[in-house]
């Protein structure tokens, strides 16, 4: 008989996506915590930095979705792109 556990653990992911810039068209990071409200600390602290830039730089931008879960945001006429996810996964271990 084996002894199974169960673990929940929060990812927080964040993808720039450019159709623009082919020498960066693609960035991501990803954090992993134990605890969702770490997690969550992270995934506002990324969606305000984004939305400060946004702002500081007065360009014209589009937030398509905004939810506790996801952030996801377009400038630059939808050329630039910015994707901020939380997810919970279960790690199940033998």
């Amino acid at each position: 008989m084996t002894n199974s556990m169960n673990n929940k653990v929060f990812i927080v992911t964040r993808l720039y996506i450019s159709a623009s810039d082919y020498n960066s068209n693609g960035y991501y990071d990803c954090e992993v915590f134990l605890d969702k409200e770490k997690a969550l600390q992270l995934f506002k602290k990324w969606r305000k930095e984004e939305l400060d830039i946004r702002r500081e730089t007065e360009c014209t931008y589009e937030i398509y979705t905004d939810t506790e879960e996801k952030f996801h945001c377009s400038w630059d006429i939808d050329l630039e792109m910015l994707i901020i996810k939380m997810q919970e996964k279960t790690i199940i271990s033998d």
